[in-house]
Parts: C-alpha cells; structure tokens; sequence
C-alpha cells in the first residue's frame, strides 16, 4: 500500500482542521451543546456560514465522522430554500465520497483483492455483468452498500475520476433529493411533500435490498 507524502498529509491536516473550526461555530452557536437535533432545528442568520458549517460537516463525514450523512442533507434541506439545499447537499456529497477514493487509488490492487473477499454484496454486485464504470459506479451507489466501502473499491479498481464522481452522484440523487425535501417539510408533518418524501424513505433501502437479491439471484443461476 502506497503511502501519503508530505504535502498530502499537510493538505489534509488543513481541511480538518477548517472542519474542526466549521464544528467549532456550530458548537458555539449550540452553546456547546450540538446534537442531531440542534443540527435539524438550526436557523441561519448568516446562510454563508451556515453552508459553510454543513459542508465542514461533510468533510469530517468523509473520514468517518459518526453523523449519517441523511441527517446533513436534511438539516441542508431545513436551512436553505430546495434548490439552494440541492446545491449545497451535491457539494457536500462530492466531498464526502472523495477522500476514500483516493485512499483506494493509493492502496491499489492488494485492497481491491482484499474488499472483494471480506465483503459478499461487493464481490456480487461487482461481477453483475455491468462493464461500464459510470453506470456500476452508479449501482454500487445505490444498493446500500457502505460509503467508504465503494469509495475504496472503485479507486482501487482504478475507474476513472469522471466516471467515479458522475455515477456517484447519480446513483446518490434519490436518497439526497428524499432527505433534503423531506428536511425542508419537517415543519409540516401532513403535508403531502413531508408524507411522500418520508415513504420515499423506506421504500428506497427495501427496493435497494430487493435489487440486490435479485442480482445475486441472477448470479448463481450463471
């Protein structure tokens, strides 16, 4: 496994810590008390700082950070209007899917071997038959599995940055669209916008597990 030189660790050290500091006002606007739903009930005087806030939020997400990322895309979604949530929350995604992407392009074919063999809907969804990187980029995506876990997979697959960044996004949009409407109508909980998007919810993990099954399925009858 290759590891980060200098200048890559200077580099990072320098996002995280302006994600600390984006952490940090958000603490001092929580009055040092930020949870989920202080993030979920916040209201921005400044909305320059505040997306400033949520995608400092996004970075720390991109190492790990234990907030689901849901919870950013809906607490973009409360903050601003819908078409500046979707804006700020797709910035926010490519943030959050790119570090990992490069951990794995730097890591090689030893982690690919080694993430195909520890994790089973990986190895399934990977040898579907889909050739294509931006459309498998897509499916991996949108199957539920882990964020990092795709991230690793498809830089050390070496697929193409384009095509990673492209069919990321693609396969995230339903989920991002859900959460950021479903966000933006939490003040109304029987409004036919919070209702939908909140069904939207759950039918889109199960119409994912179901996807799967039916790939895997497809896989043994080969």
């Amino acid at each position: 496994m290759k590891n980060f030189g200098k200048r890559e660790l200077i580099i990072w050290g320098a996002v995280l810590l302006l994600s600390w500091g984006a952490v940090a006002y958000l603490l001092i606007r929580a009055h040092g008390n930020l949870t989920v739903e202080e993030i979920l009930s916040y209201q921005p005087n400044d909305p320059i700082a505040a997306g400033a806030a949520i995608l400092g939020l996004c970075v720390l997400k991109s190492v790990d950070f234990i907030m689901h990322s849901a919870v950013l895309f809906s607490a973009c979604g409360i903050m601003f209007n819908i078409p500046t949530a979707l804006i700020i929350n797709y910035i926010g995604a490519v943030i959050m899917i790119t570090p990992f992407y490069f951990l794995g392009r730097h890591a090689g074919r030893p982690l690919l071997v080694s993430l195909t063999e520890k994790h089973e809907k990986l190895r399934v969804l990977t040898q579907s038959g889909v050739k294509n990187r931006l459309l498998l980029t897509a499916l991996l995506r949108s199957t539920g599995l882990s964020m990092h876990l795709v991230s690793l997979y498809l830089g050390a697959s070496d697929t193409r940055y384009g095509d990673y960044l492209a069919g990321s996004l693609l396969g995230l949009t339903p989920m991002l669209a859900v959460y950021t409407v479903l966000g933006q109508s939490a003040s109304d909980l029987s409004s036919p916008a919070f209702i939908v998007s909140a069904v939207l919810g759950i039918v889109l993990p199960l119409a994912s597990l179901a996807a799967y099954a039916l790939i895997k399925r497809s896989g043994t009858r080969k």
